[in-house]
Parts: C-alpha cells; structure tokens; sequence
C-alpha cells in the first residue's frame, strides 16, 4: 500500500511539473506550487498547496511556478502571494497581468519574485493592465535564467529592490526590463547589470514611455554595473531619482533622441560617472538646440565622466567640451559634451553646428538656422 501511494504521489508530481522536496529560501517554503497549465491566478484548482480560499496562494503564502509551458493569467483583483520562484527547470512559464478593474491585481507581501530562477529557464511577464506590488523583484537574476518583464500599462511597485540581471559572480543571468507605457516606483537599490557577474551575464532596462521613480533616496543606489545597459528611448518618459545614481565601468546610458529630443533624467541625489555614453538619434529634431540628458536637481558637481561616447558617426572621448557628431537622415548635429550645463552641474549637449549633408545625387548645401556648412564646418 506504502508503495502504491507513494507511485502514484511520483506520478502526480511529475504530471504537475512540480520539483520533488522542500524548495527553501531563508526560512520561507514555496508551498503554493502551480499545476494548472494555462489558467487564471484565481482559480484553485490551479495550484497545489494553496492556503488561501478554494486552494489559490494566501497572503504571504511562498508560490512556486515551474510547470513547463505555463501560462498563469492575472486577470482579477485581490491576487496574494509572497515569495515567487518562476522558473525552476529548463521551460518556459508566462505570467500574463491583465485586469483594468479597481483594486490591486497581485500583491506579493514578503520575500522576492524572481522573474526567472535557475537551470536554464525562461520566464516572461506581459503586465499589460493592474496595480502590482512587491517587495523586491529580480528579472533573470539566478542561475543560468532569463527573465524578462514587459510593462505595457498599469503600475509596478517594488518596496524593496529592483534586479536585471546577475546578482553575483556564481550566477549566470540574462535580464530584460522594457517599459513602454505605466508606471514603475522602486524605494531602494535598481541595479541593471553587475560587475560580479559570471562571463555572459547581461542586464537591460528600456524606458520608451510611461513613468519610473525611485522614492526613498539616501545611500539606495541606481547602479548601471558591467555588462549592463539603460536604454533611455524618445522624449515622452517621465524619469525621477531620489537614488544615488551610478554608471560603473563597463555599463552602458544610451539615449536615443527622437524629433522633441530626449526625455531627461532628473535626479535629486549624487552622480557617479563611467563606463559608456551612446547617443542615438530616431528621427531628426524639430527645433535643434542644446538637449539636456541629466538634470542633477542636488546640489554638488557630477562625479567622474563617461570614458567614452558612442554614436553611428565615430567614437569620441568623453571628457568635457568633447565635439560630438550626431545626425538622422542627411541632418547633422555637432555637439559639446558638458558636465556643467544647465543649471551648472547638469549633463548637456550644447548644439554647436547644424545643417545637412547632399542627399546622393544633389550637389546644394541646404541652409538651417542661418549656418552654412561644406561637408563639415570648422568649429572654433
């Protein structure tokens, strides 16, 4: 009889995908584990383990979602949880955050979401719609994971850190964050990227709309680490920064300029520089003028200096009053790379130049702003 259930426990589990043993991490268990496939968050009879009314994850309750190919919808308010592992095995699991109504969608109220775990996982969130909020959350941050988190709408709000990517050198981690519309609020350490990380670690952020915050300031930090890249896309992002804020070496703050310019990230704390500025343009500017990337509303100088900038037309050191080419199409851009702009302590690119190059087959020089230019104009 001993045997029999014990055949028939192995079956079920591994009809589940549910890992065999005590999945631990501190002192939390991860006893709500999914088994429903692709399904909604609310229903019970998609998870085992479930303390929560009908079977579905109680309030602090640790999740464990490791079935191959699942997809787990949130698609109603009132969803609990506490610490979540998604992505244990070698699969692919999908958490899709969809729900326009009042109230908070899923609210995770101890421990981490880790958005990719280990053993060469994959684990994607579309949150399209929903409030979510969270302790810290890791995006492809564990062993041999990617994680990826799509924000396409509603909020996100991390009380405690933000990871994409590596968290430390025995890890080999692949994260991506993309926010393209929402709102993302972090109260301590974003970090994307990291130094520590093992050979093919990666992390990466893009802002192309929407709003991202980080709240509580002090000695928290927003740490571009090796390896790792912010992306910051157009001008229509709302970007602000209680945090310290950092790029080390081996990171990457790239911009890409569209017609308005760029959307400025404002930050109320210190400014520590390296790594690698890349500036990028998606279409040319309608009213070219000096564009200002970084608004240090502290006071204080800025830290340091990007040890290089990087755009389509060459590779320029970056050092102040460094000249910098840009351009989109046949408009050109000649800039001045400055630490001490704006307000005197704000990264600036003040406009020297600009006009446009023959399209093929043309031999006039346009005019723009008064300023002629043949091939390239002499500055200074």
């Amino acid at each position: 009889m001993q045997n029999k259930r014990t055949i028939l426990t192995s079956e079920l589990l591994a009809r589940c995908g549910v890992v065999l043993g005590m999945l631990v991490s501190g002192t939390s268990v991860y006893a709500a584990a999914w088994i429903g496939g692709t399904g909604s968050w609310n229903d019970g009879g998609n998870w085992s383990g479930g303390t929560g009314p009908g079977g579905v994850p109680a309030a602090g309750e640790g999740v464990f979602i490791s079935q191959a190919n699942a997809v787990v919808n949130v698609d109603s308010a009132g969803n609990l949880g506490g610490s979540m592992r998604q992505g244990e095995i070698a699969d692919t699991t999908t958490i899709n955050i969809d729900y326009a109504g009042a109230g908070t969608a899923l609210t995770l109220s101890s421990g981490t979401w880790d958005v990719g775990h280990r053993n060469g996982s994959t684990a994607i969130v579309h949150h399209n719609n929903g409030a979510v909020s969270g302790v810290s959350i890791n995006v492809g941050g564990h062993q041999t994971a990617t994680g990826t988190y799509n924000m396409n709408g509603g909020s996100l709000t991390a009380s405690g850190n933000l990871t994409v990517g590596t968290l430390n050198a025995s890890h080999v981690g692949v994260g991506t964050f993309t926010m393209n519309e929402g709102a993302v609020s972090v109260n301590q350490h974003v970090t994307i990227g990291s130094s520590a990380g093992g050979a093919g670690s990666s992390g990466t952020m893009t802002l192309s709309g929407g709003s991202f915050s980080t709240m509580l300031g002090g000695n928290w930090t927003t740490t571009i680490g090796g390896n790792g890249t912010l992306n910051v896309e157009g001008s229509s992002v709302t970007i602000s920064h209680a945090n310290q804020f950092s790029v080390a070496s081996g990171g990457t703050m790239r911009y890409a300029l569209d017609a308005g310019g760029a959307s400025v990230f404002n930050i109320n704390n210190n400014v520590f520089l390296d790594g690698i500025l890349q500036l990028d343009m998606l279409d040319k500017l309608s009213t070219p003028g000096d564009i200002l990337l970084l608004d240090k509303e502290s006071g204080g100088a800025i830290s340091g200096s990007f040890g290089q900038v990087v755009t389509p037309f060459g590779t320029f050191s970056g050092n102040e009053g460094s000249e910098i080419t840009m351009g989109s199409g046949s408009a050109r851009y000649y800039y001045e790379l400055s630490y001490a702009g704006g307000n005197g302590n704000d990264l600036v690119l003040q406009l020297n130049d600009f006009g446009f190059i023959p399209e093929p087959g043309t031999t006039t020089l346009f005019l723009l702003g008064g300023l002629m230019l043949a091939w390239r104009r002499s500055r200074k």
